[in-house]
Formats: C-alpha cells, sequence, structure tokens
C-alpha cells in the first residue's frame, strides 16, 4: 500500500467521523443530549487482512465511538458504532464481473448469504431508537455469523481481497503469531 492510499483511508474513514463528532457533540450538549451512530466495519472488530489502512481507519472509529460514550454519557448523549460485514452495495456488486466471488463471500459466512441494505437500515433505526436508551460504547457487528469463526472471517477477507485485486499485504500480529505466521515467544 502506498502512503496515497493509507492517507486516503484514514481521511475518508477516520477523519470525517471525527469532524463530525466534533460538530455533533457541542450541539447534542446545547440541546441536552442525543445519540451518534458512526459507522466502522468488521474489519475495525477483527482486521482485515490485506485491507490495513481500511482496517485502521475502521479501528479508529470504534476507538472515537467508545471515548465519545465515555465522555458524553452523563450528558444523555449516546454514541455507538454499526459494524457491517459482507453486504450488497454497489460497490460490493462490482464483484458481480467476477464469476464465483460474491457466492465464494457468501459461503463464508455462516447464514450463507451477504446482508441487505434494508437490514443495516432497521439496525440503525433500532440503535438509535428510544425504546434502545441504555446502549452505549458498543461496536455492533451485522456479519451474518462471520465474526463467529476468527480463521473463517480472516480467510473470507485475504479472498475477497486477492479476489478484488487489492495489492497489499498487511501482517495480522495482535493474534500472538509474527508475520511469517509463526507463534511468538513472551
Amino acid at each position: 500500500c502506498d502512503e496515497e492510499s493509507f492517507d486516503r483511508n484514514i481521511a475518508v474513514n477516520l477523519k470525517g467521523v471525527f469532524l463530525c463528532l466534533r460538530a455533533e457533540l457541542p450541539q447534542m450538549v446545547r440541546q441536552g443530549g442525543g445519540v451518534i451512530l458512526n459507522v466502522s466495519s468488521v474489519a475495525g472488530i477483527a482486521g482485515a487482512p490485506m485491507l490495513g489502512p481500511y482496517a485502521a481507519a475502521k479501528h479508529g472509529v470504534i476507538g472515537l465511538t467508545k471515548t465519545a460514550a465515555l465522555e458524553y454519557a452523563r450528558r444523555n448523549i449516546r454514541v455507538n458504532a454499526l459494524c457491517p460485514g459482507y453486504t450488497h452495495t454497489p460497490l460490493l456488486d462490482t464483484l458481480r464481473s467476477r464469476p464465483g466471488t460474491l457466492e465464494h463471500m457468501a459461503a463464508a459466512i455462516p447464514m450463507q448469504r451477504l446482508g441487505n441494505p434494508e437490514e443495516i437500515v432497521q439496525a440503525m433505526l433500532w440503535a438509535c431508537s428510544p425504546q434502545n436508551s441504555f446502549m452505549t460504547g458498543q461496536a455492533i457487528a451485522l456479519d451474518g455469523g462471520l465474526l463467529l469463526s476468527s480463521k473463517r472471517f480472516a480467510q473470507a477477507t485475504a479472498d475477497h481481497a486477492a479476489l478484488s485485486g487489492a495489492g497489499v499485504i498487511v501482517a495480522r500480529l495482535s493474534d500472538g503469531h509474527d508475520s511469517n505466521g509463526k507463534v511468538k515467544q513472551a
């Protein structure tokens, strides 16, 4: 990955959320409360092989979400993050030109299908609902069970990146292995 691509991922996926929070929170303090729902990704929870800049930005969104939730809970402001998995979107649907790609991705999901935008919207409405007034600081995965198996997620993400032409390999060191896959010694 080149530095320009990294910077673009951070600017769009992390700094954009930061700038929104900076504008939203003072207004919500003035009005006596509110709800903020940031959008992260399952990559922000578990990492994403070969998509390091994207995963780093989405991890950052969860960090900002949790920090804002802690800082503003006493001011009646709830802050959460929604973390969708593979969902039919125009961007993901561009992979239809590669036969079998979406089917391969769906096969990695325990529910055996991709999510639909309508399902994500329903979760957003629920997360912001007054009937959900006790939840703050949460990163909510909507992934059909994909994260239930970290190996399955890592393989599906690596396959997706390879099939979509992503060229950068980012070693995942947080799982107790070095960049060669060997167990790190303590």
